[in-house]
């Protein structure tokens, strides 16, 4: 890591995952003083070894070397932010070390979303990409007894809502973070994307031209062939490798459909309320404002 700053991006979206960071990655991308990565999760910065059945059915990819990662920045122009969006990077305790050592200057934008839903929706993204066949509350057992852990190697869906030390770790580096709640932002978009933009100190009045769609939704396959694209890993994997990325989505809407999302168990409900009520006590503190959810 050797290059020179200038060279690396200065703006970096780093979680939390499901909190609405991929929305806010297309959000980025139609500023014109803001340039993304074309990968949107490149996970330069984080020290993970995805399993081969997360690499097939989520596509999730782990760039490792430096001219490979400063390559998906090459078509950037006279853009005065240049950025990427990782979730893992809010997860990893060497990411922001290692962000620091080559872009110390860089901004950070962490989102955080009630943790008890965060990690239910993560739940129901894993059951519909296949990764996922038990009861919530029986994966959220495993998940606390699982000794093989990691992103990409086990679902992590209690360890990715335990926010305070993982916003922590950038307070100490980073001089310009700025943390968005998920609910609030869901309910006023242009309003914090305004805000986010004089943040980055790009025009702010493009809030109001920003297409507002929002990504990663709750839906359901659209009967058996649905279930049969999405939840097989070769079938996903050939689609990557053959079609662009654009009719990927057009066949996405296709197979896919919105739906009410199902009750959470109640037990399910109460571990996690259990889990995460400390996260109440130092979340307001750490960040001088006050929470807009409480662990539901």
């Amino acid at each position: 890591m050797l290059k020179t700053a200038k060279q690396w991006p200065n703006l970096f979206v780093v979680g939390a995952a499901k909190a609405g960071t991929t929305s806010l990655y297309h959000y980025l991308s139609q500023h014109p003083d803001i340039y993304m990565s074309p990968i949107k999760e490149p996970h330069f910065f984080s020290d993970i070894s995805p399993a081969e059945r997360y690499m097939a059915l989520s596509g999730c990819v782990n760039i490792q070397d430096a001219k490979t990662y400063l390559g998906l920045f090459e078509r950037r122009r006279q853009h005065s932010i240049v950025g990427e969006a990782s979730p893992s990077y809010l997860w990893d305790e060497q990411a922001p070390a290692k962000i620091q050592q080559v872009s110390p200057n860089a901004k950070i934008v962490i989102m955080l979303r009630e943790p008890t839903s965060r990690a239910y929706s993560h739940y129901l993204n894993e059951v519909r990409a296949g990764l996922e066949k038990r009861p919530f509350l029986e994966a959220l057992q495993a998940d606390l007894a699982s000794r093989e852990t990691g992103w990409g190697v086990s679902p992590l869906y209690v360890a990715l809502g335990q926010y305070s030390q993982q916003v922590q770790r950038y307070l100490d580096r980073f001089e310009a973070v700025h943390v968005v709640f998920f609910e609030e932002f869901i309910k006023d978009v242009e309003g914090h994307l305004r805000q986010l933009f004089e943040f980055l100190a790009v025009d702010p009045a493009w809030a109001a031209e920003i297409e507002l769609e929002a990504q990663n939704g709750y839906a359901i396959a659209t009967g058996p062939l649905g279930k049969f694209l999405i939840g097989t890993p070769w079938v996903r994997q050939l689609a990557r490798q053959l079609m662009a990325q654009q009719w990927r989505g057009q066949l996405k809407q296709l197979v896919l459909k919105k739906a009410p999302k199902p009750q959470m168990d109640e037990q399910a409900r109460a571990l996690l309320k259990e889990i995460y009520q400390s996260e109440l006590e130092q979340l307001p503190q750490l960040l001088g404002r006050e929470l807009p959810w409480q662990i539901s």
